[in-house]
């Protein structure tokens, strides 16, 4: 008969210890992602991992670079969004998912727009869009920086109207190629934080105008990322806006040119509840938008300009914001600079305001004179300048 010897015993009393440890680091290995570079002119400083979501960035890993190389290993159970960032000021765009091994090369001098990577194919989609965007960041700033060092010419309103239309092309021109850029990659899970992102500061793509292709997307990861955290956010925003634009459909008849348009009022940016009839001028606008439409926010940019050049002689503006997010509209008025009286709707499309007005459409405006009389109705902008440069 075979006995067991105080060696057999203490190996099989060991052995299961020994295998729930090796399977208990597999299972921690299994989310693994190995992230390595090299950056040079990088010196001893220490570099930043943050995995981005919706709502914020949070800091998750950090190490210090060594002879210009640095090496991080970090876990996520699913595809998701990664900044590395070097110094607070530079930082470089990922898309990661467990397993994946991704090298980053670069230079500490120019980093955002001077690495490259492999590895991890969807950061790749997130490299190619950032060079792209790079290219346009480049051309606002340039036109920003003009329009800071002419504000003391006297003719700075004609400068401004003329950067400004310069700017919109710059902006439509780049929502071409994005559309495009999104087009060629829409089974890609970066284009999800594409199409969400600003660009200088401003988003490129509405959900209301884009809302086609923000569909498309969603339809096409729906499969593979059905369960992924950030995929349910991206597609539970776009039923919610969906939802808003089925009640966005005009249930109240037009009003009469020449009759006195109902009392709004609503609080201002500063909490305070502000009147369409405290605001006074020859020729008032009423101006319905939101922060999240594109071409409401171009057109914040160019009712400044007329706001700027016919304000002394008797124009006006009440802007009523249709968003649910007060935070949102704050930064975009601030961003905009459309100071003029603002005010909120925070029940959004379906107020019953915007329904009262016949709010089908962002942007909506409403001309009125003095004593609050409709003199015209879904009036287009270059309808408004030319009664503007009749009229005052």
């Amino acid at each position: 008969m075979f006995k067991l010897s105080h060696h057999h015993l203490f190996f099989l009393l060991v052995l299961p210890i020994t295998t729930l440890f090796l399977l208990s680091c597999n299972s921690v290995n299994k989310n693994a992602v190995q992230l390595n570079g090299t950056i040079q002119n990088a010196g001893q400083t220490w570099i930043k991992l943050w995995k981005v979501t919706t709502t914020e960035n949070i800091l998750i890993d950090s190490t210090q670079i060594d002879n210009n190389e640095f090496d991080l290993t970090f876990e996520t159970p699913e595809r998701s969004f990664f900044l590395l960032s070097y110094k607070q000021k530079e930082s470089i765009l990922l898309c990661a998912d467990k397993g994946e091994s991704i090298s980053i090369s670069g230079n500490a001098l120019d980093l955002e727009k001077n690495y490259t990577l492999s590895g991890s194919t969807e950061s790749q989609v997130l490299w190619e869009y950032l060079k792209i965007c790079s290219i346009y960041e480049q051309k606002i700033d340039s036109i920003g920086a003009f329009l800071n060092a002419s504000q003391s010419e006297p003719d700075f309103p004609e400068i401004r109207r003329t950067l400004d239309s310069v700017f919109l092309d710059i902006s439509s021109q780049l929502h071409s190629e994005l559309f495009k850029f999104v087009e060629l990659h829409d089974t890609a899970f970066a284009t999800m934080l594409i199409l969400n992102r600003a660009v200088a500061g401003k988003k490129v793509f509405d959900p209301v105008k884009d809302g086609e292709l923000f569909r498309i997307v969603s339809q096409n990861l729906s499969t593979r990322y059905s369960g992924n955290s950030f995929y349910k956010q991206f597609s539970s925003g776009i039923s919610k806006q969906e939802a808003h634009s089925d009640n966005s459909l005009p249930v109240a008849k037009s009003f009469e040119i020449g009759q006195k348009l109902p009392e709004i009022n609503l609080p201002d940016i500063s909490d305070n509840m502000r009147s369409l009839s405290s605001t006074h001028g020859k020729l008032i606008l009423l101006y319905f938008w939101t922060s999240w439409n594109q071409e409401c926010r171009e057109r914040n940019i160019q009712l400044a300009s007329l706001k700027e050049e016919y304000s002394d002689k008797g124009f006006n503006i009440y802007s009523v914001s249709l968003d649910t997010d007060t935070q949102a509209w704050q930064v975009a008025v601030r961003a905009d600079k459309a100071y003029w009286p603002q005010v909120i709707d925070t029940s959004g499309l379906a107020s019953g305001i915007a329904r009262e007005f016949n709010v089908y459409q962002l942007p909506m405006m409403f001309l009125l004179d003095e004593k609050g009389k409709l003199l015209a109705q879904n009036i287009k902008l270059d309808e408004l300048k030319r009664i503007l440069m009749r009229t005052l």
